[in-house]
């Protein structure tokens, strides 16, 4: 008999599936997924002549069990498109076997690329840090991250079916903090940053105090991703929206640095008691004046009245 070996007459085949990520400047670039390794084995009879011992050949390969080549769904990543969405199953011929056999075979390992889709929006904020949005293809906010002047970093996540929040803070030089869930309506404070859940009609709302002069400053982002600033000390109710600037794919935005200088405005009741102060002594020595004049030229006159009566009595 032949010398027959278990390589001879069976045969495993692997395929795996890798995904990897287009270069993007999104700032919340999730893990890269886990590759997906399937193997299938095969086998086949070896053909031997009974009265010589001579080998004849083999049979064709066949699955040995099932076919393990099942098709592999993408997985989905938030704001990211998966090409291919998916990986189709795969059946091999006995000729694909012996090709994979033989090192011919065209590699059966396939790779899913993905590639942002959503939209990312930088803001240089007024106390020098920055305020980056992002937002998914239907316009909807998804992440907000904040880098403080302090060198703190807030990444707040938000889930746009439910408005739940999930906050990261990451106090600077350290490691960050577990992460917090914030309901809508709900306020939390993690680090030095106050956090409040402004669904459903805006975002959020990130107080954070650096250590500046000016006070807190306070970070709203509304539901179109645009963020508004205030400061908490000096600066209470006065806001600063900001012009966006497009630059491709990312927008970069200018905010006018803000003043704590205090604008003193007298106020209207001061304003009408000094007006009333003033003005009637301007019409009280107006008065005086005229007076004097009139009572002069009464003077004047009575005494041509006087002189022209003496003359008539003297005639």
């Amino acid at each position: 008999m032949p010398t027959i070996t278990e390589t001879d007459l069976t045969q495993k085949v692997t395929r795996t599936i890798t995904y990897s990520f287009k270069d993007s400047n999104d700032p919340n670039k999730p893990a890269t997924p886990t590759a997906v390794t399937q193997t299938t084995e095969y086998k086949r009879s070896a053909l031997v002549d009974s009265k010589t011992g001579e080998l004849l050949g083999y049979t064709a390969w066949v699955v040995d069990g099932t076919n393990q080549f099942a098709e592999i769904t993408s997985p989905v990543l938030e704001n990211y498109q998966a090409s291919p969405t998916s990986v189709k199953a795969m059946s091999l011929t006995s000729k694909d076997v012996e090709a994979v056999r033989a090192g011919t075979y065209a590699s059966l390992n396939q790779t899913v690329v993905y590639t942002f889709v959503g939209k990312v929006t930088t803001t240089k904020d007024p106390d020098g840090g920055t305020t980056t949005v992002t937002k998914n293809p239907n316009g909807e906010v998804t992440d907000v991250n904040k880098t403080w002047p302090d060198g703190d970093k807030t990444h707040v996540h938000v889930d746009v079916d439910t408005g739940v929040e999930h906050v990261t803070e990451t106090p600077n030089g350290k490691q960050p903090l577990p992460i917090v869930t914030v309901k809508p309506g709900q306020t939390v404070t993690v680090g030095k940053t106050k956090i409040h859940n402004d669904e459903p009609d805006g975002v959020v709302t990130l107080t954070h105090d650096s250590g500046d002069s000016k006070g807190s400053l306070v970070t709203v982002i509304d539901k179109n991703g645009e963020p508004e600033y205030s400061y908490l000390k000096e600066q209470t109710g006065i806001s600063y929206k900001p012009e966006v600037q497009n630059s491709g794919s990312e927008k970069v935005t200018q905010v006018p640095k803000l003043s704590t200088v205090k604008v003193t405005k007298t106020s209207e009741k001061k304003q009408a008691t000094t007006k009333k102060a003033t003005l009637p002594q301007t019409d009280e020595q107006t008065d005086k004046t005229s007076a004097v004049v009139g009572m002069s030229l009464l003077g004047m006159i009575l005494s041509w009245v006087g002189l022209k009566r003496r003359k008539h009595d003297a005639d």
